[in-house]
């Protein structure tokens, strides 16, 4: 199996690069200015171009597979298989529009509902990181790269929208009290934010409820990269997350006192088991 598994992360790193570079391209030569979807999503112009690359590439060296793309949906579009290939080419639209560095292209395999391998490629900075069951890595280095004692000296990062005040602030408390070192709100991808948790540069990562639909690119590559490095991803409860399924709050840790504790810390202030 680990000859298959190579062959899988051979090809789909190739695959997630070349986005990368397509998607970079494509954002250098244009005007970034806004133009948006009907349900107010922004379109990011390369998408299609990169996806149909990624799917030519996964497809023609494992025909036996299926795509789904967000931009294209599936392909082939009736098929058997028990393997799925899930891409985004920009994850965090509205941070590629903007010309923030906080976006990524995802590409997960999935068998049989399970989390084989997830590849996420920052176009902007140049990261490549991947997960699987032989291990995670940043551009060919073993994570975590940073390992924070506690939340009194790392960094929170949150993606909560600014319509629930209440719960921005409880996190704001806890830098306030000096339970945490630094609080940032970086915005962008959320598989980028849990790579980063990977690493080690955020300690940990909350992430607000959704009412959008989950899609099996959105979770499931940044969760894998946590926990093969070392870290946890829960709800608010503690308990483990469905990635294709899971719409409520998702704390992430880069270990799993660091993920405890950040619990602990979030029911104290408020942010917690009644949520």
């Amino acid at each position: 199996m680990n000859g298959v598994l190579q062959a899988y992360l051979a090809v789909g790193r190739q695959a997630v690069l070349e986005a990368g570079e397509m998607i970079r391209a494509v954002r250098e030569g244009m005007d970034v200015g806004m133009a948006c979807h009907p349900d107010g999503t922004p379109k990011t112009a390369g998408n299609r171009s990169a996806e149909a690359r990624v799917a030519e590439l996964l497809l023609t060296a494992f025909p036996e597979h299926r795509f789904h793309g967000e931009a294209t949906g599936f392909s082939p579009a009736a098929s058997t298989t028990s393997c799925l290939w899930a891409f985004a080419a920009t994850s965090g639209a509205w941070a590629y529009c903007n010309g923030e560095t906080t976006v990524c292209s995802v590409l997960t395999l999935l068998e049989e509902g399970r989390t084989v391998l997830g590849l996420a490629h920052n176009p902007c900075t140049g990261e490549l990181f991947e997960a699987s069951r032989q291990g995670v890595m940043a551009n060919g280095r073993p994570l975590p790269l940073v390992r924070p004692a506690s939340l009194a000296t790392g960094v929170i990062n949150y993606q909560i929208p600014r319509c629930m005040r209440e719960e921005i602030d409880a996190i704001l408390d806890l830098w306030g009290d000096r339970r945490v070192r630094r609080v940032v709100c970086t915005g962008g991808s959320p598989t980028y934010s849990l790579a980063r948790v990977a690493q080690g540069s955020y300690a940990a990562y909350i992430l607000a409820p959704t009412h959008a639909p989950i899609m099996p690119w959105d979770l499931t590559a940044g969760i894998l990269l946590v926990e093969r490095a070392g870290g946890r991803v829960s709800d608010l409860r503690g308990n483990p997350i469905a990635p294709l399924t899971h719409t409520g709050w998702l704390v992430a840790g880069t270990n799993k006192k660091i993920h405890t504790e950040t619990l602990e810390l979030l029911q104290r202030y408020g942010l917690g088991l009644n949520r």
